[in-house]
């Protein structure tokens, strides 16, 4: 019977450890090694919101003009956050942009000086809770999944940081970002 109860708190402290996990920086080396603020400018890609694919062909067959409005009001607040976040947090240089912007524009066109790029590259989850009386089938969000991009590399690195919150998961993507260059 100890045992039993010492296998399943065991159990349980590794799942509650593993949740951790999913916000944490991962190992494997997602920021470049030479990653050097202090010789390149970052660039930050613009998020644009949208809703989820099922709730966004929802909402569009309702009132599309509404949808359009909320979505493009999400994305003012989302860019008002990571500007202040990146004023606060980031004394480095920097530089927000479109994705079409960061590979068209000739003003990025120096891959040395605006080598790297922070990406919000969104991920999709859906609540998987069907066995439940009242499942909505609508109910998907979005989770901000940062990643750096070496644009001179051609090469995207893993999960930097993801999380629920933008705000919150933005800023310690910055910070982890901050904290790699001052070890340097």
């Amino acid at each position: 019977m100890k045992r039993t109860h010492q296998a399943l708190l065991l159990s349980v402290s590794f799942v509650i450890l593993s949740s951790f996990a999913i916000i944490s920086i991962k190992e494997d080396g997602p920021i470049p090694e030479d990653f050097n603020p202090g010789k390149t400018v970052l660039l930050v890609q613009n998020y644009q919101f949208k809703y989820p694919p099922v709730a966004r062909k929802y909402y569009m067959s309702r009132d599309s003009a509404k949808t359009i409005a909320f979505e493009e009001k999400e994305g003012q607040k989302i860019a008002e956050s990571a500007r202040k976040v990146m004023k606060e947090n980031y004394p480095y240089k920097y530089e927000f942009a479109d994705e079409k912007d960061i590979k068209d524009d000739p003003k990025y066109g120096d891959k040395e000086l605006f080598r790297f790029v922070l990406i919000n590259d969104a991920r999709l989850l859906e609540e998987r809770n069907s066995g439940q009386q009242n499942y909505d089938p609508y109910h998907q969000q979005y989770t901000p999944w940062f990643i750096v991009y070496d644009r001179k590399t051609d090469k995207k690195y893993g999960r930097l940081m993801n999380g629920s919150y933008f705000e919150a998961t933005f800023k310690k993507a910055i910070k982890a970002l901050v904290d790699f260059a001052q070890k340097k």
